[in-house]
């Protein structure tokens, strides 16, 4: 049953749910304990990270078993960044729903609503961070004219979303120092 071993194509079990698995419900947080096959699933804990679901790591070595069961470390990169542009789409929705809501809701759970959207998408780049060197030019070339970096302005407008040529990193200053106005940053919303 190894990778190119010789029962490698009568292993019919793929499809069949019966791997222990968790996800982490995106929404809330939560880890989520579910079944999945050998195709649904991947034995990277840090893919759970944009809700994918991974072997248990419950399970004695699961390294081991995904080997041996023809499960993927990681999603493949179009997978990523499909899974990257659903999140970008969700954050959006959830976002404009709280926009509608307007006074209905107070300025306290729209907070927490952006707070938990950074949260998630640091998580989110700080995986995809480890996989820089899985992507082509193609991959990021799909990416440079989608607006998928969450930034929230100083400005007090809310949370929106930004392509990688509007967006800067501003370097964090120790508590204390003075702060004096780079051009970057009279040229760029903060």
């Amino acid at each position: 049953l190894a990778p190119k071993g010789a029962y490698v194509n009568q292993f019919r079990h793929a499809r069949v749910d019966f791997l222990p698995c968790i996800r982490q419900n995106l929404e809330t947080g939560e880890v989520v304990n579910e079944v999945k096959s050998p195709s649904t699933c991947y034995f990277n804990p840090a893919a759970m990270v944009m809700g994918f679901n991974v072997l248990d790591p419950m399970l004695s070595d699961t390294e081991q078993i995904g080997v041996r069961m023809n499960i993927n470390r990681d999603p493949s990169c179009q997978v990523l960044l499909r899974r990257l542009l659903q999140l970008v789409d969700i954050s959006k929705a959830k976002l404009d729903q709280l926009e509608s809501q307007g006074t209905m809701i107070d300025a306290d759970a729209k907070e927490k609503s952006m707070e938990k959207i950074l949260v998630l998408f640091e998580g989110v780049f700080l995986y995809l961070s480890s996989r820089t060197s899985d992507f082509q030019k193609r991959h990021l070339a799909e990416l440079a004219k989608k607006p998928f970096i969450p930034c929230k302005c100083r400005s007090g407008s809310g949370l929106t979303f930004y392509t990688a040529e509007q967006v800067f990193f501003l370097k964090r200053q120790s508590e204390g120092a003075s702060r004096g106005d780079s051009i970057a940053e009279l040229l760029f919303q903060q």
